[in-house]
């Protein structure tokens, strides 16, 4: 047992920014253990639940943008310096990511009859869902193909505007925020106006989608120019952001996700800017003590893993009972509160996906995550040069 304990302190942290991430993966596990709740039960649940992927992806580009700020302004623009931003981000995602992508192709292989490895091929290069999805395999991988495309652009683009336009690191930072911002939701908007019919699929096809969502991450590295270049506006108006923040969240309960022009447009924008206006206040939030500070810790520090194994889960226990019993979503959407039998069941499901989710994924943190990362602190190195 000794072995699954996590040091937890191993690095430097922020805990305004831990509580944020903690937050945002207990609303996704809270969405997706929602199956093995009585529906009414789910139905009151899951309308606390606020959009967690979307807290995760503002706090990507506030964490990354902050790296990549830092970068820019202190060594001197090139490839190299690309390759060194890329390697790190990559360092830290993409082993977790084939691990557990690898385990779910050779376990499809076993039991489905039209397994065909090509079909596999695009969630190696994160193509799984660049204008459409389909959600039935590793569904939680979309957001990880967002990061890692936008991630791979973004510095792109800057590094463009910088080297080859000659404009400083702030303009260029600041314009390709605008940019972005302004193309991805133009692209919501061009996309809606020409719909036909407004329907589940379409929320789908722009809730998950690179294309759909991309813009997202931009608003945290407004949020990193905010903090490095605009520091006294980031921390002397902290509570103000706050109110801003919590008033703009409202919206996201106010207006749920549905077949309508807001929902697939600029819901996904005003869900971001919450985040953002809330960030300088969290992040002046340094450090905490006791039990409520050491999980608060924990469950951040494993958040990537607990994100990428929790539907797997869920789907595998889902599974396991429908081949117990006659039909695991049938009973579902029935009234099980006087049925003593099946309330013990779904108890258990309940309880076992939280358990399972939290060991499994310690392991993937400790044995994966974590040597990865300190393999690439020790060894990936760039004689970067500064300016």
């Amino acid at each position: 047992m000794k072995k699954l304990i996590i040091d937890m302190n191993e690095s430097k942290r922020i805990f305004g920014l831990d509580i944020l991430r903690t937050i945002a993966i207990i609303f996704v596990l809270l969405g997706h253990s929602s199956t093995f709740l009585p529906k009414k039960v789910a139905h009151y649940s899951n309308k606390i639940l606020y959009d967690g992927v979307g807290i995760f992806f503002v706090l990507s580009g506030f964490l990354i943008g902050g790296i990549l700020i830092q970068l820019l302004e202190n060594y001197k623009i090139n490839v190299k310096l690309l390759l060194y931003f890329w390697k790190k981000r990559w360092y830290r995602t993409l082993p977790n990511y084939y691990f557990v992508l690898i385990i779910l192709i050779l376990s499809d292989s076993l039991y489905n009859k039209n397994f065909n490895f090509m079909y596999y091929l695009k969630y190696f290069f994160f193509c799984q869902n660049i204008f459409s999805i389909n959600l039935t395999f590793f569904g939680d991988s979309w957001s990880l193909a967002i990061e890692e495309w936008f991630y791979l652009i973004t510095p792109i683009i800057i590094y463009i505007l910088i080297a080859i336009f000659n404009i400083k690191p702030k303009s260029a930072i600041l314009l390709s925020a605008i940019f972005v911002i302004s193309f991805f939701t133009l692209y919501r908007i061009i996309y809606t106006l020409n719909l036909d019919t407004l329907n589940y699929e379409n929320i789908i096809n722009v809730r998950y989608t690179i294309f759909g969502r991309s813009d997202s991450i931009m608003f945290g590295i407004l949020g990193a120019y905010l903090l490095y270049y605009k520091t006294y506006f980031w921390n002397n108006y902290k509570n103000i952001f706050l109110f801003l923040g919590i008033f703009l969240s409202a919206f996201y309960y106010l207006f749920p996700i549905s077949n309508n022009f807001y929902s697939l447009t600029l819901s996904f924008t005003i869900t971001s800017l919450s985040v953002l206006f809330m960030l300088p206040f969290f992040y002046n939030i340094k450090r905490g003590r006791g039990i409520f500070y050491r999980m608060i810790t924990f469950i951040s520090l494993i958040s990537y893993s607990l994100y990428l194994v929790n539907m797997q889960i869920s789907k595998f226990i889902r599974f396991i009972v429908d081949n117990k019993a006659d039909n695991f979503i049938e009973f579902y959407h029935i009234n099980i509160s006087n049925n003593y039998a099946w309330s013990i069941l779904f108890a258990i499901c309940f309880i076992s996906f939280w358990v399972l989710t939290f060991l499994i994924s310690i392991v993937l943190y400790k044995y994966i995550e974590v040597p990865f990362m300190r393999y690439r602190d020790k060894y990936i190195k760039f004689n970067l040069t500064k300016i």
